[in-house]
C-alpha cells in the first residue's frame, strides 16, 4: 500500500472491527497500516473476508498476524481467499444485475455456478438452503482451482436469456471467457498437450 490507500484502510479496518463489535482507537490503526503496508489493499481486503468466514477462527478481530498469515499461509489458505472472493462476486452480481444473464471474468465462476443448477437454482433457494449452496460452491471452487475445468459455458442464462448479458468484473478477461478463450482453458490444453507429446515419446 501506498500513503495514498492509507484513508481506504482505514475504512475497511473500520468496517471489519464494526462486524465483531471492536473498537481501534488511532494508534492501533497506524500499527495495523505500519504492519500490513508491504501488502496491496486488495490482498487485505481479501484476507479480511476469509478471516470472517473462517468458522474455525472467525469470531474474534484478526490481527496483523492473522491478515499476513492468510496472505503469505499455505495454497489452501490462498485457495480459501479466492473462493471466497468469487463467490462475493457472484452474490453481489446478483443483487445488482437482479438474476439477468451475466459474463463474469473467471471462468471457473461460470462452471460452479452451472454445476450448482444455473443462475435460476441460485434465485430459488430458500434462506435455509442458501448456507449449503454457499459451502458448496467454495468446495467446487477450490477443487477447479486445482484441476480447472476442461469446458466451462461462455456466459450465465439469466431469468431473462433474450437480454444481452451483463459484464462482471475485468471487461478484457470477461470477453476472454465469453469467446472461450479464458487462462483456465489454456492450462487444461496445455496439459492435454504435454500429455500427448509424452505418449509419442513413450
Amino acid at each position: 500500500m501506498t500513503t495514498n490507500d492509507e484513508v481506504k484502510f482505514y475504512k475497511l479496518l473500520a468496517r471489519v472491527a464494526d462486524i465483531f463489535r471492536h473498537k481501534l482507537d488511532e494508534s492501533t490503526m497506524e500499527i495495523y497500516f505500519a504492519v500490513l503496508k508491504k501488502y496491496d489493499l486488495a490482498q487485505i481486503r481479501q484476507a479480511c473476508l476469509a478471516h470472517i468466514g473462517n468458522a474455525e477462527n472467525g469470531h474474534f478481530m484478526p490481527k496483523p498476524a492473522d491478515i499476513i498469515r492468510i496472505i503469505d499461509g499455505k495454497p489452501g489458505d490462498k485457495a480459501e481467499i479466492q473462493a471466497n472472493e468469487a463467490l462475493r462476486k457472484f452474490e453481489d452480481a446478483m443483487q445488482k444485475h437482479g438474476f439477468n444473464s451475466v459474463v463474469f471474468d473467471d471462468s471457473i465462476i461460470h462452471k460452479v455456478v452451472q454445476q450448482l443448477g444455473g443462475i435460476r437454482a441460485y434465485g430459488m433457494l430458500s434462506n435455509a438452503s442458501l448456507p449449503f449452496y454457499r459451502k458448496d460452491f467454495l468446495s467446487l471452487y477450490k477443487s477447479y482451482l486445482e484441476m480447472p475445468p476442461a469446458d466451462y459455458p461462455k456466459m450465465l442464462i439469466g431469468c431473462n436469456p433474450s437480454a444481452p448479458p451483463r459484464i462482471v468484473g475485468n471487461e478484457a478477461k470477461a470477453l476472454e471467457v465469453l469467446h472461450q478463450k479464458s487462462s483456465a482453458m489454456g492450462k487444461v490444453k496445455e496439459l492435454v498437450k504435454l500429455k500427448v507429446v509424452g505418449n509419442e515419446h513413450s
